[in-house]
């Protein structure tokens, strides 16, 4: 529906029975709800004189339902003296609060939420005396908050945060400020605020430190991340929050050691103090927090060993350990978690980029059985990856590239059948790929490359009917290129094997690929033409063909490849004059107020006849 002439939008809103609440015996309209009806457009034209007697307007929806915008008008608000419950959230209202808001002084509910509202909130806000809640979260407000908030002493519920919060509104129990781009200090006089459950001033510009907090002994859930929040954790705080589930102190700039006190918060479930300045090690009293679930430490300059304790979180799901703890335990000679209680429910564990020297020889996969995902990636970790690998049977994301793995990928990762990414390059594994990977069906990202990986490219790779990229390159894989495998990689947007020793030819079943993106087939030993079925590739970006055998002329069908930023085929054995088609090429993607570079190398081949004119038309080309 979209509201457009006071009459017609009459109209259809009194049509609309089930939204409409009367008082029967004085004949007037008391409550209109609208919400989530998939109303468009503006209220500016709409009088809601005829219904003056209104105590409760919903016009509340979402992204995908109701849709209203443009400002909030000042006559509509002016006439809604009676109004009780007002609700226009998750909508795309903009512009100001108006302070005729101020004249609703029968207002006990005000939810303007999730809109696009800038400005400052107005001073009139003060007047609502009887507001039990008030919500203006998930907007682009901005400035300071008013002290005649002060004045709401009925509030329970306040979505924003006024410099005396707490002052004057002890029964405050939920405070949501999130997503906005309030800067300054969090006021002191918070603390005054005892009956606060839930507080969330995460995601604005915020400073200062927890002293603010001392007296919230009834929190439950403390959300302050993203902001500019510092100094030291204070030891006297958090020992008051004994009541507490969730802790999200991530992405500040506290420093100083994560003091042993926070043993003491033994409600916790969620614990994020990830991407601080905090250093020291990891405090033995951690494992009382036997309810934890999910527990960020990384991204911080935490050092020493992390604590045996830790094996008491038996609940824990997620489990990413201190940036850079590696560093500090240089003595490490093997990764061994599975003596931990927790190896059973543990679903995801995060040790990238720790410069870790141990091996996988101990790790036993075996006791993860709920372990989806692992990132062990950019360490320096070797020894071979162990055959138990196969246990793990639920992993969907496997990262251990960058390291010094050796010997070969045993064929029991085939046991992976959830398997869907796995990223193993920059190691120095020196088998062939095994077969038993193409009974891994669910894999969309393999990437193998920058390895010694010897042998041809497994047939049961056709198995792979999901696969969007492959990249096997800076490898010694050998063999011909089957046709029978491109047949079934219709998903496939990005193909890497350069570099390689890959012979035989180009099968023309390459232009089944239609979604094809990249093609790197340089550096092999590719021989024969260049298939014509190359020109299928419509929305191909980047052909590297360059550094083979390839002979022949080059097909007029390349012409067809409309989106291409880079064609190499230089060093190869290419013959005949060059197409006059070739200046169609990146055509689709040239925007005559940017210039966007195109790379074209035909050099080193035995090309005849002249330079097709339409070459010279390539503006923005760059020649070889």
């Amino acid at each position: 529906m979209h509201i457009q002439s006071n009459a017609v939008a009459h109209e259809r809103i009194t049509s609309l029975w089930s939204g409409i609440t009367c008082n029967t015996t004085a004949g007037t309209v008391y409550a209109l709800d609208l919400s989530d009806r998939g109303l468009t457009g503006s209220l500016a034209y709409f009088s809601f004189s005829n219904i003056s007697k209104l105590e409760i307007l919903r016009l509340r929806g979402n992204l995908y339902d109701n849709r209203l915008s443009d400002d909030l008008p000042l006559h509509i608000i002016s006439n809604w003296t009676e109004l009780i419950n007002l609700d226009l959230s998750n909508n795309t209202f903009s512009g100001n609060i108006p302070p005729e808001i101020g004249m609703l002084t029968e207002l006990s509910y005000l939810n303007l939420d999730s809109n696009n509202l800038t400005g400052h909130i107005p001073v009139e806000i003060g007047n609502l005396e009887k507001l039990r809640e008030l919500e203006l979260s998930r907007n682009n407000l901005a400035g300071s908050i008013p002290a005649t908030i002060g004045n709401l002493s009925l509030l329970r519920l306040l979505y924003l945060i006024p410099k005396d919060l707490g002052k004057y509104t002890p029964q405050l129990m939920y405070v949501d400020l999130s997503k906005n781009n309030f800067s300054g200090e969090i006021p002191v006089t918070l603390c005054k605020a005892t009956s606060l459950h839930m507080l969330d001033l995460s995601q604005n510009s915020l400073s200062g430190t927890l002293l603010a907090f001392s007296n919230l002994t009834q929190i439950f859930t403390l959300s302050l991340y993203d902001n500019r929040l510092s100094d030291d954790l204070p030891l006297h705080i958090i020992s008051n929050w004994t009541e507490l589930i969730n802790l999200d102190l991530a992405n500040n700039t506290f420093s100083g050691n994560i003091p042993p006190e926070i043993g003491m918060l033994t409600e916790l479930l969620y614990l994020y103090l990830d991407s601080n300045n905090l250093t020291g090690h990891i405090p033995v009293e951690i494992g009382n927090l036997e309810k934890l679930q999910e527990l960020g430490l990384s991204r911080n300059n935490l050092a020493g060993s992390i604590p045996a304790t830790i094996g008491n979180l038996t609940n824990l799901h997620t489990l990413e350990f201190p940036n850079d703890w590696g560093k500090h335990t240089s003595c490490l000679q093997y990764i061994d978690l599975s003596k931990n209680n927790f190896s059973g429910t543990v679903s995801q564990i995060m040790i990238y980029n720790q410069e870790i020297n141990g091996t996988l020889a101990h790790f036993n996969f075996s006791s993860f059985s709920h372990l989806t995902y692992l990132d062990m990636s950019i360490n320096k970790i070797s020894g071979g990856i162990p055959v138990d690998i196969g246990n793990a049977t639920l992993i969907q994301k496997l990262y251990l590239f960058s390291n010094n793995l050796n010997g070969n990928i045993p064929s029991s990762i085939g046991q992976l059948r959830k398997l869907q990414t796995l990223d193993i390059r920059e190691n120095n594994l020196n088998s062939s790929i095994p077969p038993e990977l193409g009974l891994c069906t669910k894999l969309i990202y393999i990437d193998l490359s920058e390895n010694t990986l010897t042998g041809p490219l497994p047939l049961s790779f056709s198995n792979l009917t999901q696969i969007f990229t492959l990249k096997l390159g800076q490898n010694h894989l050998s063999g011909e290129l089957s046709p029978h495998i491109f047949m079934n990689w219709t998903e496939l947007r990005e193909k890497n094997i350069e570099n390689n020793g890959f012979s035989g030819y180009i099968p023309p079943e390459i232009g089944m690929l239609t979604g094809l993106d990249s093609l790197f087939l340089n550096n092999n030993n590719l021989i024969g033409p260049i298939p014509e079925e190359i020109g299928k590739l419509g929305v191909l970006e980047y052909l590297w063909l360059s550094e083979n055998y390839i002979e022949g002329s080059i097909p007029a069908t390349i012409g067809n490849l409309t989106k291409l930023r880079e064609l190499y085929l230089k060093s190869n054995n290419l013959s005949g004059n060059i197409p006059i088609e070739i200046g169609s090429i990146g055509m689709d993607i040239i925007n005559f107020d940017d210039v966007i570079q195109l790379y074209l190398d035909l050099s080193i081949n035995n090309l005849g006849g002249a330079i097709p004119a339409e070459i010279g038309e390539l503006d923005n080309a760059e020649k070889s």
